[in-house]
């Protein structure tokens, strides 16, 4: 999964934030090692570099990590601008919009791979029934 990349907007504003995205970035790292993982954290200072990287960095390897912080005092998240900035920051053919408050089995991901990659799929939504996702061409 080489030509893979997770993009993960977030703001870590609570402990269970915080919680979540050690759970899905290192869940992540750790299912899928070859793939990329572009975090973007927008906030008024980097919860995710002090607080969660050293935890991630304690259980997985860390280099195709990486974390870009955008200073910011907004209140409102602009997830799809957000979103925007990491598809230019990646640079693989196939890009996975991922919400760090969500792990799937490594199946969903493994078959929403293989529909993109293999069977023409141009999108998947991966939240069919019995795990499998729903493809969109």
């Amino acid at each position: 999964m080489k030509d893979l990349t997770f993009l993960l907007p977030c703001r870590i504003e609570s402990e269970d934030r915080l919680k979540n995205v050690i759970t899905s970035t290192t869940y992540l790292l750790s299912n899928f090692p070859e793939a990329k993982v572009i975090l973007k954290e927008v906030d008024s200072h980097s919860h995710f570099k002090f607080r969660a990287l050293p935890v991630i960095k304690n259980y997985v390897d860390t280099s195709q990590l990486t974390h870009i912080f955008e200073e910011s005092d907004e209140e409102l998240f602009h997830k799809t601008r957000i979103l925007n900035d990491l598809l230019v920051a990646s640079d693989t053919d196939i890009v996975y919009n991922h919400d760090v408050d969500v792990v799937l089995p490594v199946s969903s991901y493994k078959i929403a791979y293989s529909a993109i990659k293999n069977d023409g799929a141009d999108a998947i939504y991966p939240f069919g029934c019995d795990a499998c996702p729903v493809l969109l061409s």
